[in-house]
Formats: C-alpha cells, sequence, structure tokens
C-alpha cells in the first residue's frame, strides 16, 4: 500500500504563526506534525509515501524532508500542487504512481496514532471502496462527525451544531482505485464534499473506532497546546 499525505491546507486559525511555518511542520515533542506521520506510516510498514504540499511552501518541506534520516526519507516525495485543486483534484494525477492497489489518504495536519495494520486489515475485509479510520472524542464539534449503521457510514458532517455522535473521521482514508470512478472532473474536488457522499449514498464508506486511536487536529492555539502536553 502507499499513502499520499495532504499537506497543502493554509491553517488559517493558526495565525499568525502559519505566516511562517507551514500547519503541518508546527512542532509537537520538538518534531514536525507531517514527521510523526510519516513515521506511524513506516512503523507499519508504508514505504512509499507522497506529500501534497502547495507551491509556496515547497521549500519549507524540502528543507525539513532533508533534515529526516536518509533511510526515512528513501521513498518519501514531495508533491507540488501548482494550484489549489481540492484534497481529492490533485489525486488523480498520482493514478499511475498508486497502481491498482488500495491507498491511504492522511490529512497532514492531524496527530494521529492509530493502528494502521488494523485499519488495512479491516478495509481489505469488507470489500468496499472507502474506509474511515474512526476516533472517539468528548466534544465532537469542529469535527467531522460520523454516524454508522454497523460499520457502514450513513452520515458524515463537518461542524455539525447538534452532533449525531461522539465518532469523528481521524483524517486517515483508505480507498481502492475505484474511487477515481467518483472523479467528476471538476479542477477543484474535495474528499468530505465530493467524494464521501457520493459513496455514502452507494453504500460503500465503510468506518471503524480501532482502540486506542489517539487523534489530535492542532489547528487552534488551544489544541496545539492540548496535543503537546498529552503526546
Amino acid at each position: 500500500m502507499k499513502a499520499i499525505i495532504q499537506a497543502g491546507g493554509e491553517g488559517t486559525r493558526l495565525r499568525p504563526i502559519t505566516y511562517e511555518i507551514p500547519k503541518p511542520l508546527i512542532p509537537v515533542k520538538k518534531r514536525a506534525i507531517v514527521g510523526h506521520l510519516v513515521d506511524l506510516l513506516q512503523r507499519h510498514g508504508i514505504k512509499d509515501i507522497a506529500i501534497i504540499v502547495s507551491e509556496k511552501h515547497k521549500e519549507d518541506f524540502k528543507k525539513w524532508l532533508r533534515s529526516e534520516p536518509r533511510k526515512a526519507r528513501k521513498r518519501v516525495s514531495i508533491i507540488v500542487e501548482q494550484k489549489p485543486s481540492g484534497t481529492f483534484g490533485l489525486v488523480r494525477n498520482l493514478k499511475k504512481w498508486i497502481g491498482k492497489e488500495s491507498f491511504a489518504i492522511v490529512n497532514g495536519d492531524t496527530l494521529l496514532d492509530i493502528d494502521v495494520k488494523k485499519l488495512v486489515e479491516f478495509h481489505a475485509g469488507h470489500g468496499k471502496t472507502g474506509t474511515l479510520g474512526l476516533a472517539r472524542v468528548p466534544d465532537p464539534k469542529g469535527y467531522g462527525v460520523v454516524l454508522l449503521d454497523g460499520e457502514r457510514v450513513l452520515k458524515f458532517a463537518y461542524n455539525p451544531e447538534n452532533p449525531v455522535s461522539d465518532l469523528i473521521s481521524s483524517g486517515f482514508h483508505i480507498f481502492t482505485p475505484d474511487a477515481f470512478r467518483h472523479d467528476t472532473g471538476e479542477e477543484v474536488m474535495m474528499i468530505d464534499d465530493d467524494l464521501l457522499p457520493r459513496l455514502i449514498k452507494e453504500g460503500s464508506l465503510m468506518g471503524t473506532h480501532i482502540e486506542g486511536t489517539r487523534c489530535y487536529d492542532c489547528g487552534t492555539l488551544e489544541r496545539w497546546e492540548k496535543a503537546i502536553k498529552e503526546w
């Protein structure tokens, strides 16, 4: 399996810090968030990793990657997004690299600890197009909240006023190449707004919460501080 880390976001809620440091490169325990994610993937046997970054931050990420141990960075690539095309838009350009196997898409601005091997086994076992790795949080407002029927995703809603459950998307997705069947060809295409609703409608999106999963969206100063204290 190969993995794509989405690291092109602006991180507007962390201004002014993110004027200088891209959000995925902010440190937790003196290590960049994206570095923690690369460690997670490699620890579970996923070696081929593409990191999607914005044009204006490409040098920051290249500098970060050069600072990584040579063995760790050997099969990690920086892919520059020339213009915004959405969280699924640029992925279509990586179809040849992805090949015919299932692939992971991971949010690059979320500190995450999840049993990737168990998630991959779950995905392989249900035979559907998509899988969401889920986390439980005491206050799901401000997250992508998921409602399940067994293991099938019935509803996904970002930042709902009245959350229907305490399960949220951890930002770790697995898809079969069949997901590209839903590519509309639009210049900008999002995972949450465009792809997931289509998969939910046809009953081909599954979700699972694996015990021990830890998930920290470091998108605000308060959440970043919480991650630093608890990681």
